[in-house]
């Protein structure tokens, strides 16, 4: 049986290296992402990754709201939520990705309240209450449905520990973030509650626009000086609460989220003029998850129901827009001062129930399952205090709604998979899921997946996948939506391998994805539409991990050729090569020094290149752990040399030749006490 060979290969390895605690406490790497069933990360279908919550505090990640949270992570661009190499254009800036919290899907139709419908996925969990984060790359449909395209990310939180942690970061001139929160576990008999909050409030970078910028204005049809100078609003705050009592068999969860900001932070469209930095918060995002779940067993069969409620509110409060007098203003280049605001209401219901299933016989693990949901709009309205094409001022008045007409979707899926151990050395994954939509076409999802364990130190993988992610609402009911959209698909094709030799592991995953239909944002219109022709993307990802007594150091790359048919040219916004090495060294058991350097080659503004590049970018984190007993002291200094990270969010208008600054430099201190 595989399973045996996995315990006693564990085994061997762990009796080599038993010389080091700080590489026993990483080694035993198990998940249940890529299959539903608890494997070592070695041994299950695609590519996996996992990074402890105490290695992101190392790095100097210490909440996952921060824009560089999963930039370690191979072929991550933390900013655009992107994997793969697709940018932020066909990344889609998180939707495209499978976003989940203890296994429970964190899922929103409108990401963002821009007009764009977009924005990064806030999760502001502080790495204190972590244990791990999981990250599977590639096609994650055939078990977990839309939106896996490019891969699957399950955010795990400690569960039986008590503690509580504050943090101070100073981010230069008089600008300073707060982090403090407690998590605790309670036990009774069969009872079990594990409860944590957490608070967070950032006056955020000096993000500057100089008056020379070149964002360029379709009214005027020439570059705007006028949407500078001044600092992006980039201030923001947020809390986090999360509760799971588990008793016997019985599941229960209630988690709420919720992160406030400037208009600036993230998604500044420079089209648009330089909103105010006036300290307000004008964007909300909060998402509440509840659901119950309880496992049975008949026989050898395991059946777990789960019911579940989620809720996205997205509202925004008196958000900067343009001036009544735009036009006349931007024609002869004054200042503006007649600023009008739009306010919004926006608010989605998700309910669901599903049914797994698994069953051990012999040489196979089958598994299936069944799935219902039903996603309602229960707000969706804004309101203007301005017309576009009068200068006069009115009255607050109900404009419209972002969706036009659809306010529903009911989604049925059913998933069957088998993991057949052939022999001790071989295992073939096959699987299939079928989704069905209301209002949107079907999809099938298979997979065949095959993990070749060639002896001690040599694992083979190849796999097929494919994945599709329907249209959110707002692409295909919004104000920016005159097509009929279909559901895009890509196809996966992928061959992985793993050395593990004494101390050293290196992993190697060539792909190549072939996309259909993929949904994207026209540069010039911005009307979503289908691509009418393929895109692919080729691959190779690498991955070096060195562990001693002493040190540990990783290296990773990932190198990709992007390809639109239609355009025939690269991917806009998509980088050719993102890479990270960060090493530990241990003075001992309780002082420990990290560096991490992240790299990111540049980026075309547009798919033919007319518009230059972002130009490549770096930074270099360092951060140095004290331990106390049962009191954690963590310190550095987050973006060493104070190099302004830039980026853009979709590609703008042809002749926009600046981008947006993010990031900045801080110093920060953590301390962590466990009870």
């Amino acid at each position: 049986m595989l399973k045996n060979f996995l315990l006693l290969l564990n085994f061997l390895i762990i009796s080599l290296m038993a010389d080091s605690d700080y590489f026993l406490e990483t080694l035993n790497e198990a998940t249940e992402i890529a299959t539903k069933t608890k494997l070592n990360i070695d041994y299950v279908p695609g590519t996996v990754t996992i990074i402890k919550g105490n290695e992101l505090k190392s790095m100097g990640v210490t909440n996952l709201n921060q824009l560089n949270a999963y930039d370690m992570v191979v072929g991550m661009e933390s900013v655009v939520s992107s994997l793969r190499g697709v940018g932020s254009m066909y990344g889609a800036i998180g939707n495209k990705i499978k976003w989940m919290l203890n296994g429970r899907v964190i899922e929103t139709e409108l990401r963002e309240t821009d007009d764009w419908g977009k924005g990064p996925v806030f999760t502001p969990i502080p790495v204190d209450f972590i244990e791990r984060v999981e990250f599977i790359r590639g096609a994650g449909s055939a078990l977990y449905g839309g939106n896996a395209i490019f891969g699957v990310i399950n955010i795990i939180t400690k569960k039986n520990v008590s503690g509580v942690f504050g943090e101070f970061e100073y981010l230069r001139g008089s600008n300073i973030a707060k982090h403090t929160g407690v998590y605790t576990n309670i036990k009774e008999g069969d009872l079990s509650i594990d409860l944590s909050l957490s608070t967070y409030k950032s006056d955020g970078y000096d993000l500057y626009v100089g008056l020379d910028g070149h964002f360029y204005n379709d009214t005027t049809a020439k570059q705007t000086p006028a949407y500078g100078p001044g600092d992006l609003p980039a201030h923001s705050k947020a809390y986090n609460l999360m509760t799971d009592f588990n008793y016997k068999d019985y599941k229960f969860w209630v988690y709420n989220f919720q992160t406030k900001t400037g208009q600036g932070y993230v998604d500044w469209y420079p089209t648009d003029v330089l909103p105010p930095d006036d300290g307000r918060y004008i964007k909300t995002m909060e998402n509440t998850m509840i659901g119950l779940e309880k496992s049975f067993l008949f026989n050898d069969i395991k059946i777990t129901p789960e019911i579940g409620l989620s809720i996205y509110e997205n509202p925004a409060d008196r958000y900067f827009k343009y001036p009544a007098n735009f036009i006349i203003l931007a024609l002869t280049q004054e200042s503006y001062t007649d600023e009008k605001f739009r306010s919004r209401e926006y608010k989605e219901q998700k309910s669901y129930g599903q049914i797994d299933l698994e069953y051990q016989a012999k040489n196979h693990m089958l598994m299936g399952g069944v799935f219902f949901q039903n996603t309602k709009i229960i707000k969706d309205k804004t309101f203007r205090n301005y017309t576009i094409n009068s200068p006069e001022s009115i009255e607050w008045f109900e404009h419209t709604g972002l969706l036009k007409d659809k306010k529903h979707r009911n989604q049925q899926a059913i998933y069957i998979q088998d993991i057949w151990d052939i022999t001790d050395d071989i295992a073939i994954t096959t699987g299939i899921r079928y989704d069905y939509f209301s209002d949107v076409d079907e999809a099938f999802s298979p997979r065949i997946a095959g993990v070749y364990s060639i002896n001690n130190s040599n694992i083979l993988k190849m796999q097929y996948s494919r994945s599709f992610r329907p249209p959110s609402f707002f692409e295909a009911y919004g104000y920016m939506s005159p097509y009929v959209l279909k559901p895009e698909t890509v196809d996966t094709y992928e061959i992985g391998y793993i050395f593990k030799y004494d101390e050293s592991t290196f992993k190697a995953t060539l792909f190549k994805s072939y996309m259909n239909d993929m949904i994207i944002q026209h540069y010039r219109s911005y009307y979503f539409e289908n691509l009418k022709d393929k895109a692919k993307v080729d691959g190779l990802e690498l991955e070096y991990e060195w562990k001693s007594k002493y040190f540990k150091v990783n290296l990773n790359g990932a190198f990709y050729d992007t390809h639109n048919e239609e355009t025939n040219s690269d991917f806009s916004l998509s980088s050719k090569f993102i890479g990270n090495i960060y090493g530990t060294y241990l003075f001992n058991s309780n002082n420990h020094l990290t560096l991490w350097c992240h790299y990111l080659s540049k980026k075309p503004r547009l798919e033919n290149d007319s518009n230059g590049f972002i130009p490549s970018q770096d930074y270099l984190n360092i951060t140095y752990k004290m331990k106390f007993k049962e009191v954690e002291l963590n310190l550095g200094v987050k973006n060493l040399f104070n190099k302004i990270q830039d980026t853009l969010y979709m590609p703008l208008n042809p002749k926009n030749s600046d981008d947006i600054p993010y990031m900045g430099q801080s110093i920060w201190l953590n301390f962590n006490y466990n009870f």
